[in-house]
């Protein structure tokens, strides 16, 4: 089981963005899924308040966020939450001699979203953005990956 960028929950209870603000009222709870799985679990975050991070809660506690508790069997940390799954994905790629990255396109995938109203975590605007970087940052990296596993042009 994967999480990606889901809020978890924090030692007093509630879900916060980045921000440290509450967001519990309108928060997915995804938390008891990776508790009571019985298979490995893998979370991806790039902000300390993600499902996941509870793995290295002491060691970010002094940070000012609102660390969740919640842990889980592997963590992978990312400056952007989705590049982290972009790089899993590669290394399923690689494992399975077979491009899966070439059908990932961060434009549509962010137009998609933007049309329907989401906003960008950092900017707070309704904005075909990751976390306040243009989709073509998210492109380059999935062109890097590409390379790396031996499917992308040099």
């Amino acid at each position: 089981m994967i999480s990606i960028e889901r809020p978890g929950l924090t030692a007093d209870g509630s879900y916060y963005n980045m921000r440290g603000e509450d967001i519990s009222a309108r928060c997915g709870i995804f938390d008891p899924f990776l508790d009571l799985a019985d298979c490995p679990t893998i979370a991806i975050g790039d902000g300390g308040n993600e499902i996941g991070m509870g793995n290295i809660g002491e060691a970010i506690s002094a940070l000012d966020i609102r660390v969740s508790v919640t842990g889980c069997d592997e963590l992978l940390v990312a400056d952007v939450s989705n590049w982290g799954a972009y790089g899993l994905i590669a290394f399923l790629a690689f494992w399975a001699h077979k491009d899966l990255l070439d059908q990932i396109a961060p434009e549509t995938i962010l137009d998609y979203l933007s049309v329907r109203g989401s906003v960008d975590g950092v900017t707070r605007a309704n904005t075909p953005t990751e976390d306040g970087l243009a989709a073509s940052e998210g492109c380059q990296v999935i062109a890097q990956l590409q390379q790396l596993t031996g499917f992308g042009s040099a």
